[in-house]
């Protein structure tokens, strides 16, 4: 493992520094980049941390009439590490990383080899210097989503600690800013000193002697064991026998009929959740034997179930993801899905959030239900 300032001395790095600020100016994205390419022209810049993978799971169970390949959704991931960039910079809130030639390094990215498609924006801000070596973890959405902060972001920290460079190195670490009080708790619980905290904003770019750049943790809505044991590590071992949990969203993309949902799924004890009144997400979720939610970021938490608990995920027919459905495998979760049909319809190739809301038939879920709590009863 190459040592973090083994190669060019920091005195180099800082010229590096210096004669990207020449180059880095607003409008200068110059293109796109990989870390292995990277890495092809500058020795000794790959800090190695995780293997790749292309393993995905097992074909989920389903409940109703509808059905999707949830594998064919699925991408293999590259090996995980840190990229060590001279004179590297980092804009936007959404953290974006560029090497000191204005090119973008998608493994960083949510994007990844779609980054040119969506990633052009104009940079109007002046580039501000930063002296010494940054760490960053930040992640497209985590800024303002809790399920891309927690997945996508955190992880970068047990990749940074995997690849030993050891934090008295860092002078910076970027990420967006937590939140809430859960998010910000998050920092305190893993051990990411917030006084080296720069958090992500608006238009701002900023360059740095060094910026240590960390791969997106595996690919996006793939997440492995690791991600899941990393999460769940400075906690108690989950129990998974106390609570059954049903999580409404909010905003969009709820389900039409959810007050029947909800008075059938309370005849059998369940606790409707709320992150505003439950602060302590963990531990909640570590006592859960069953969790049966609509799509969206409330099933985060199933990153600190214990193995074995129920997961009945309630899907609108035109947004189908499988973040959660290989969650649940990293943490040995059983899970199992429903489509309901959306109230509206989208042209194939349109992108981003469902805008709509959804129906669950009845008599189906009733029925899952029935399945799913008996199963759980044999299974404690």
């Amino acid at each position: 493992m190459p040592s973090l300032l083994a190669a060019p001395t920091l005195n180099r790095f800082r010229r590096a520094a210096r004669k990207s600020r020449a180059i880095l100016r607003p409008g200068f994205i110059t293109g796109f980049i990989s870390f292995e390419e990277y890495g092809r022209t500058h020795p000794g810049s790959w800090h190695f941390a995780r293997l790749g993978y292309a393993d995905f799971p097992p074909i989920p169970r389903h409940f109703g009439d509808q059905t999707v390949d949830m594998r064919a959704l699925l991408q293999p991931a590259p090996d995980l590490g840190i990229l060590q960039v001279e004179g590297g910079a980092v804009f936007g809130i959404e953290g974006w990383p560029f090497t000191s030639s204005g090119e973008l390094l998608i493994d960083a990215t949510w994007y990844n080899e779609e980054s040119s498609k969506f990633i052009n924006k104009y940079i109007r801000t002046q580039p501000r210097y930063m002296p010494g070596i940054c760490l960053s973890l930040a992640t497209d959405f985590g800024h303002n989503n809790y399920s891309h902060f927690v997945l996508d972001c955190l992880p970068r920290w047990e990749l940074f600690q995997k690849c030993g460079i050891g934090i008295e190195n860092i002078d910076y670490i970027y990420l967006p800013k937590p939140m809430d009080s859960a998010c910000d708790h998050f920092l305190d619980v893993y051990g990411i000193p917030k006084e080296k905290c720069l958090f992500t904003r608006p238009e701002e770019f900023l360059v740095f002697d060094t910026l240590l750049c960390t791969s997106f943790p595996g690919s996006k809505r793939n997440y492995q064991s690791w991600t899941v044991e990393f999460l769940q590590s400075p906690f108690p071992t989950p129990t998974g026998d106390k609570r059954r949990i049903y999580v409404p969203r909010t905003g969009v993309r709820r389900i039409e009929n959810e007050k029947d949902i909800i008075a059938y799924l309370r005849g059998f004890d369940f606790e409707v959740y709320n992150y505003e009144e439950n602060p302590d997400e963990q531990s909640m979720f570590s006592e859960a034997s069953v969790v049966v939610a609509p799509h969206g970021a409330g099933l985060t938490n199933l990153a600190f179930c214990a193995p074995g608990t129920k997961v009945f995920e309630l899907f609108p027919s035109d947004q189908i993801r499988p973040n959660f459905y290989t969650l649940s495998h990293a943490a040995r979760l059983s899970y199992s899905y429903m489509i309901g049909q959306s109230v509206g319809d989208r042209s194939p190739d349109s992108w981003g959030p469902s805008p709509f809301d959804f129906h669950i038939d009845a008599d189906s879920f009733k029925s899952a239900v029935q399945i799913l709590i008996g199963e759980a009863k044999l299974s404690y």
